[in-house]
């Protein structure tokens, strides 16, 4: 289980927040991390269908892809999404990759004060292990440089 914690400022707002956050179409223009994302099917607004292939830094391995089913909903002032991933006759495997499963990827976003605050748990099958001490290092190193191409991102949209 990853657990992840990340502020940044109200002044961004929360809906723009989410809407940079949830677009498969234009997370690759900001997400280092990813090598593609891509809306497969919308249910509704808050309900989708995306694909991803996340980046290994290790050259002897395989980028690892995900389908996942994301549901986003609001209960009071709290904003949580939630995924997993889902059957693969919605996207087939890319050559090249290796289909990993996310479990549970869950998220709490709260507006505290003057800063947004997000709070990510999720468990994930990378199909490779890795000890804790490296897995979790790569982790906080990921989490700070997501949250500042995230704010990046937030900041062409400010202008």
């Amino acid at each position: 289980m990853m657990k992840g914690r990340f502020e940044i400022s109200d002044k961004y707002g929360v809906n723009n927040l989410l809407a940079v956050l949830n677009d498969p179409n234009t997370r690759t223009q900001w997400d280092t991390a990813l090598d593609e994302s891509k809306l497969i099917k919308r249910y509704s607004t808050n309900v989708l269908t995306k694909a991803y292939v996340v980046k290994i830094p290790m050259v002897f391995m395989n980028n690892r892809d995900f389908v996942e089913k994301q549901i986003i909903f609001k209960y009071g002032d709290v904003f949580y999404v939630y995924g997993s991933s889902i059957s693969d006759k919605f996207c087939p495997l890319r050559s090249g990759v290796t289909r990993g499963n996310a479990m549970l990827v869950a998220s709490k976003i709260t507006h505290v004060g003057n800063k947004i605050v997000v709070e990510t748990v999720s468990q994930i099958d990378f199909k490779f292990s890795l000890p804790n001490s490296i897995l979790g290092g790569k982790m906080a190193d990921g989490l700070n440089g997501y949250r500042t191409e995230l704010i990046a991102k937030l900041e062409k949209m400010k202008n």
